[in-house]
This record gives structure tokens, C-alpha cells and sequence, in this order.
């Protein structure tokens, strides 16, 4: 049944992470990845830091993998998310200090530790918060270093179309995301008689501000996590809440 087919939208390495994690619950999943992982190679910048800041698992994964550790390894580590902390010990850190609920919460935590003035903090190349500009106004100086770039990708109608008829759930991560999903995918959503019909699907938001980027006539199949983040998300389709 499509009802517990379950579309992914993430980059192959997010998406391979949250199939597992439905698949423990009894759903399938169908991958369409609308955004591709490639690594920058930017030197890291030399400064003295005290202290890393990781928004995001991937970053943690790839100074892993491309040996890019040495040199920051001992350093505390600011992070947002149990995943991102986890990556984080995986990848070799040890001095981890973890934050829930977004970057905004994590800079807000990171501007009352006095002991720290100057943190690096390797990420991709599209960012949503700016991590620079709000410690500024902590006297904390953040320097960003671009490790990779998530670039958007554009599936073919045929290809959308047939993602979407073998399911009826789709997850929805970002707003960058959201925002290519329905760009790519309006010829589906704006005939009157598209097939597969996508009013049908559900919509499962990690946040308020993504369930935004759903076009008005989708916003009542919309359903928002009760926090920000993967587990909340799963764990709401899992809920008598929906009925799906």
C-alpha cells in the first residue's frame, strides 16, 4: 500500500539514515534525491580556535573521511542534535557539548560561555542561520569553513510522477528542500486532474517554517513534528494521531 510508502527528499547519506529508522516501524521508503553532497576542498583556516561548532552530521562525517581532523580533535565541540553529537564521537571528538532544537538555540547557548571568543565552524556552503552574525554581538568570533556544497538536482516529471504514485507520505526536512520539491513537482500539484493525485499525500513537516513552504491547497494533509527533529517526525506518523 503506498499509504506507508514514505518519500524521502534528502541526499542518499540522510535519506539511507531515515529509511532504517522507518523500516523498524514497518515502513518502506522511496528515495528522490533533490540535493547532491559535494566536498569543497577548502583549506581550514588557520587561526587559533577554542572551540568547533557542527550544525549538521554531515560535517562531523566528512573531516572523517577526508582526514581533515588533525589539528582541531581536541577542541570542545558545540553541537545541535543527539545525531550530530553522535556523528561528532564517531568521527573522533571527545569534549562534546550537545544542544537541542536548532542553531538558533545553539548560538544562544554558546553566547553565555565566557571562556570562549573565537570558534571555527565547518559547514556547507548553503546555510540557513548565520552563525557569524548573531555571536558578533556576543564578541565571539565565528569563522566559517565550507566543507561541502549541497547542490539541488532536478528529477525528470517521470520520475517525480512514479515517486509519487508508489507512495502517500512525504517527509519534509528543510525549507530549501520543500521549496525545490513543489518548484519541481508543480506539474503534479497544479492540474486539475494530475495523476497521482498528490492532494492525497500527506505531509509530514520538522517545523513550522518548513510546513510554510506547503502550497496553500496541500496545508491540510500538513502535519508539523512536535520538536525538530527525525525522531519526532517518525514518531508522529507512528502516533494514533495519524491515522495514515
Amino acid at each position: 500500500m503506498s499509504g506507508r510508502r514514505i518519500l524521502l527528499l534528502r541526499h542518499e547519506r540522510a535519506s539511507k539514515k531515515t529509511a532504517a529508522g522507518l523500516s523498524e516501524l514497518g515502513y518502506s521508503t522511496v528515495t528522490l534525491p533533490l540535493s547532491i553532497i559535494k566536498i569543497l576542498s577548502t583549506r581550514r583556516p588557520q587561526n587559533n580556535f577554542n572551540g568547533v561548532i557542527f550544525t549538521s552530521p554531515l560535517a562531523p562525517q566528512i573531516l572523517q573521511s577526508n582526514n581533515l581532523i588533525s589539528g582541531i580533535g581536541d577542541l570542545p565541540i558545540y553541537c545541535v542534535g543527539e545525531y550530530t553529537a553522535c556523528c561528532a564521537r564517531q568521527a573522533g571528538f571527545s569534549h562534546i557539548e550537545q544542544v537541542e532544537k536548532d542553531a538558533n538555540s545553539l548560538g544562544r547557548f554558546v553566547k553565555k560561555l565566557t571562556r570562549i571568543n573565537r570558534l571555527l565552524y565547518p559547514c556547507g556552503k548553503e546555510r540557513s542561520f548565520d552563525f557569524a552574525g548573531h555571536l558578533k554581538s556576543g564578541n565571539i568570533q565565528c569563522v566559517n569553513w565550507e566543507i561541502y556544497a549541497n547542490q539541488l538536482t532536478f528529477p525528470d516529471q517521470d520520475r517525480i510522477r512514479h515517486a509519487l504514485e508508489a507512495t502517500g507520505i512525504v517527509f519534509l526536512f528543510s525549507k530549501r528542500t520543500a521549496s525545490h520539491f513543489f518548484d519541481v513537482a508543480g506539474d503534479n500539484i497544479d492540474r486539475e486532474n494530475s495523476h497521482p493525485d498528490i492532494s492525497s499525500h500527506v505531509f509530514i513537516a520538522i517545523s513550522e517554517n518548513v510546513a510554510a513552504c506547503v502550497p496553500r491547497k496541500l496545508q491540510s494533509n500538513t502535519y508539523i513534528a512536535g520538536d525538530k527533529s527525525e525522531r519526532a517526525m517518525i514518531e508522529l506518523i507512528a502516533s494514533k494521531q495519524l491515522d495514515i
